[in-house]
């Protein structure tokens, strides 16, 4: 009698595990027919293929079963992946459906979302997003689920609206993504339905509130159960610049530049990118930022050369201002473009280590030598939770040398007393320089986050000794212990009007002299009341207390100065989010208070309107005033783009920025048009104005046509 009870306990074990390994697992079918990628899915593959429907709520109604039917198909051949998407719906017209653009704000829309984990570690992935226009965007997957959104990789898709709902194909090229060298691949996957217009999201895994789509260690299993190939490919991507430059002073000059990217798969998981008189030409402007403060500002890296694979580059010594590597270092000095002779990159994995090598040449440019800026990354994981790693860069030129090596190690689990996630890193970092001393000169950081739906909190610890000297990096403080808590709670109400409340007891950020051990600065913000709304708004209010010894005083302007001291003060504000699936969509900051021995006022505001698929226009305006005796400094800030799409691959927009303090207007008008996905044609106009009391003057104008084809050589 035992021992039938013990088989049959064994038996339902075994039957309990087969049942739950086939809801998670996805066995693609192989196919020979060719898919038209149009949107329709009338091909017979896609009626032989499994199809899943089993999506389940994060939000609102956490675990119960999606209120629109969804199901999605697998297919793949020797080259690509294809994925038929049939998103059902009650309601069709209320679909939403803003953006056609490469790109679109995809949390306005209602949208699905694919994550590829290939390597199956956890860690590093893919995410691609598309709307019912058939529109993309698209992102690189790092640790603890951070992506990279201004990647652009080379994918399609195509999406039809019917009275049933809307339903689309999408076609990934194997060549475009990394993945192990193995007959069988078994890769981690997930994907989510955003029904935005019942501000519901629906997952296949992992729904639990302490998780989301981009959180890899929750999703399932794809298995190719035949070799796939695609990696084997050179690709290849000429561009050829041609324009003119008109200023004031009748400088004129005629712009005219060629050179390319070249992508080459060594082996199946190792690549290497080559880059030739490299292309700087912004076709879109960066923001004009007004810096109140005495650190540098930083701005996001648009070149594609920097942007492929970056994930393995991460390094943070600390969140604001502590990375080991800031590619904007290369090319860029003092907002000027330095020409860029060649450079190379080989990212690349061996088993379950990671490798990422970067070397570029950059020209003389007026009093700086010719410069060879290289990094090296290494990265080994331990099992799904656990990755150690290294980071050496160095700058070297005639004259100098600087070098930086790191080390770091990373673990996370979402498997912490049950389901919870938790974080614990570490960092070590040390540099050299020909012409500095090298005493006191290491950096070391410690962390420990909980970062959970109903509590978040998290506790760093960072020291960065004064002669730290980070050259192709992005440290703003050196000199400093920095300590920073935060702890933040949600709790949930869902009663059809309040979803959850928002408190934030303390964040506090924390910096102390290495040196003398002297408090520097300190900063603690306290959200005594938040509430998110089921409609999908939010609002909070928020207490802000400050201190900030100044050894040397800084000025933001002429005759606005503030000096050595200490300082002490306090400022309010008040934070309104309206929803984003609205045709007008809002957001709204108000902060007053003092600014060192100023008072201070913040204004900003950001409206966008959608009146149809093709056009959408969005506007901000910001204040930034303060005021301290009889000084006033005043900065106005105004911008606004108009975006109108013919089609996702066609599409034009028109940006704007004023600003008092540059005393400038800025436009931007750009046309893209994608003739086939990887190729690019741009036709760009940039204009700047500044003024001459009390007259606007044209000061520069400058009209650019670029053309990016991409060639693929098996």
């Amino acid at each position: 009698m035992i021992k039938k009870i013990l088989y049959l306990t064994i038996i339902c074990i075994f039957a309990h595990t087969l049942y739950s390994n086939s809801n998670n697992i996805i066995i693609p079918l192989k196919i020979k027919e060719k898919i038209k990628l149009d949107g329709i899915l009338n091909e017979k593959v896609w009626g032989s293929a499994d199809k899943i429907s089993s999506f389940t709520q994060r939000e609102p109604k956490n675990g119960e079963p999606s209120t629109e039917r969804t199901e999605i198909a697998f297919c793949y051949d020797d080259e690509k992946l294809y994925i038929g998407v049939w998103c059902y719906d009650q309601n069709p017209t209320q679909i939403i459906r803003k953006g056609m653009r490469r790109d679109f704000e995809n949390w306005r829309d209602d949208t699905f979302s694919l994550v590829l984990d290939p390597y199956n570690d956890k860690t590093s992935g893919y995410v691609f997003i598309i709307n019912s226009n058939g529109a993309r965007r698209d992102g690189i997957l790092s640790k603890f689920g951070n992506g990279n959104y201004n990647w652009n990789g080379i994918w399609d898709t195509e999406a039809k609206l019917t009275n049933e709902g809307w339903f689309a194909e999408i076609e990934i090229p194997f060549s475009t993504l990394n993945f192990p060298e193995k007959e069988i691949q078994e890769w981690g996957i997930n994907f989510k339905r955003d029904i935005r217009h019942k501000v519901e999201e629906v997952l296949w895994q992992g729904w639990n509130l302490n998780s989301n789509v981009t959180n890899l260690q929750n999703a399932g299993k794809i298995i190719f159960n035949e070799k796939i190939s695609g990696n084997s490919i050179l690709d290849i991507k000429p561009y050829g610049l041609i324009g003119g430059e008109h200023n004031r002073d009748n400088n004129n000059r005629i712009l005219h530049k060629i050179g390319g990217d070249a992508n080459m798969s060594i082996a199946q998981n190792l690549k290497l990118s080559l880059t030739v008189n490299t292309d700087f030409a912004q076709v879109e402007s960066d923001e004009l930022k007004v810096n109140l403060t005495r650190f540098s500002m930083y701005f996001p890296e648009k070149r594609d050369f920097f942007l492929e694979s970056n994930n393995i580059f991460d390094f943070n010594l600390a969140e604001e201002g502590g990375s080991l590597f800031y590619s904007r270092r290369i090319g860029i000095i003092n907002n000027q473009l330095v020409p860029i002779v060649a450079g190379a990159k080989l990212i690349g994995r061996i088993d379950n280590t990671a490798y990422g090598i970067i070397s570029i040449q950059t020209d003389k440019f007026e009093e700086n030598p010719s410069t060879n800026s290289s990094v090296l990354r290494l990265e080994q994981s331990i099992g799904e939770k656990l990755k150690i790693g290294g980071m050496f860069t160095s700058l070297i030129n005639q004259s100098r040398k600087n070098f930086v090596y790191g080390a770091d190690l990373n673990f996370t689990t979402n498997e912490f007393m049950g389901d919870k996630n938790l974080i614990i890193a570490g960092r070590f970092a040390q540099t050299n320089t020909s012409d500095k001393n090298n005493n006191h000169n290491n950096a070391i950081s410690l962390g420990l986050v909980y970062p959970n739906n109903f509590i978040e909190t998290g506790l760093i610890y960072t020291q960065i000794q004064n002669n730290f000297n980070a050259e192709l990096g992005f440290v703003n403080r050196t000199n400093i212990k920095n300590l920073s808590y935060n702890l933040e709670l949600r709790p949930r109400l869902n009663n059809g009007i309040v979803k959850n409340f928002y408190f934030q007891p303390i964040s506090l950020n924390s910096y102390w002299t290495d040196e003398t051990n002297q408090l520097e600065s300190m900063s603690l913000r306290i959200v005594p009341f938040g509430i998110s709304f089921s409609s999908g708004d939010f609002i909070s209010i928020n207490i802000n207390r400050k201190y900030d010894r100044l050894d040397q005083g800084f000025s933001i302007t002429d005759g606005f100065d503030f000096g050595p001291g200490m300082y002490w003060f306090n400022n309010y504000s008040i934070e309104i989010n309206t929803y984003g699936g609205r045709p007008l969509t809002s957001w709204l900051w108000a902060q007053f208070g003092k600014y060192y021995d100023a008072d201070y006022l913040n204004l900003h505001g950001f409206w966008a309107y959608n009146f149809n698929a093709n056009l959408n226009v969005n506007a901000s305006y910001s204040l930034n005033k303060l005021t301290k005796n009889s000084n006033e400094f005043v900065d106005h800030k105004i911008t606004t783009r108009i975006d109108y799409s013919f089609n996702p691959k066609l599409g034009s927009s028109l940006y704007a920025q004023y600003s008092d303090y540059y005393d400038e207007i800025l436009i931007n008008f750009r046309i893209n048009w994608i003739p086939i996905v990887g190729s690019d044609l741009y036709f760009v106009v940039n204009q700047s104005f500044s003024r001459t009391n009390p007259k606007w003057t044209l000061e520069n104008t400058t009209i650019i046509s670029k053309f990016i084809w991409r060639f693929q050589v098996i």
